[in-house]
């Protein structure tokens, strides 16, 4: 064998060693891209398999969140009374909006009365679009709902999610005609750990209800503490 093919064959084996070397380095990071895409595949599961804790096993957990027509687990309830539970959806906040600042200290809220001044019975308020702030919570706020509880409008309630998981709470109509006070009247008792808030029909209430569910699915009936209160 001359001298200059043996060259060539060393560089044709240091070539197909460097090929070899890339393929199973690109085999590999492929193989790795794919292992944190399931992992963040499987986390995304659980997060909605959490919220979806709530709803009676009965039902499909794939369905949409605009499909208000499903059971609640009622056996789930906290401070059950042998309710029966629905999820529901009602315009009671039509003409009211509320809107959390940056800092997660305070919510502003906005009162639209040529809409919700019918409803309410309110004569107390004379402009056409009111603008409030309420800014007296203990801690930061989480997330902010408009739900009601009873027959009427009479339950409009704003619930403030806390960073701690506790839930604070403005009565709206009892604010508006205690010198138009309109502020957080503290936490709800004996409630902790809440990740969201629900509106459901409770049956053997005659009415409407607010939901406040738990990270293990299990929850609290605030129209019930609110009632008692």
């Amino acid at each position: 064998m001359s001298k200059h093919n043996s060259k060539r064959e060393v560089v044709l084996s240091v070539v197909v060693a460097v090929l070899v070397l890339v393929i199973i380095s690109m085999a590999y990071y492929i193989g790795k891209d794919n292992m944190l895409l399931s992992g963040k595949t499987e986390t995304n599961q659980k997060g909605n398999n959490q919220d979806s804790n709530l709803i009676n096993n009965g039902n499909n957990q794939n369905e949409s969140s605009s499909n208000f027509d499903l059971t609640v687990d009622s056996k789930k309830c906290i401070n059950s009374k042998g309710e029966t539970y629905t999820l529901a959806f009602y315009d009671n906040a039509d003409g009211l909006s509320i809107k959390l600042s940056e800092d997660r200290r305070s919510v502003k809220l906005s009162i639209n009365w040529s809409l919700f001044g019918p409803l309410s019975g309110s004569s107390a308020w004379s402009s056409d679009i009111e603008s409030l702030t309420i800014n007296n919570f203990s801690t930061e706020i989480k997330d902010i709902y408009i739900g009601g509880y009873g027959q009427d409008i009479s339950g409009v309630t704003i619930l403030y999610l806390m960073s701690d998981g506790t839930v604070e709470y403005t009565p709206l109509l009892e604010a508006m005609t205690n010198n138009k006070n309109i502020k957080s009247y503290g936490k709800i008792p004996n409630v902790s750990g809440v990740v969201k808030f629900y509106t459901a029909d409770a049956m053997q209430f005659g009415g409407v209800t607010m939901l406040a569910q738990r990270a293990d699915g299990t929850f609290y009936d605030l129209g019930l503490i609110l009632l008692e209160k």
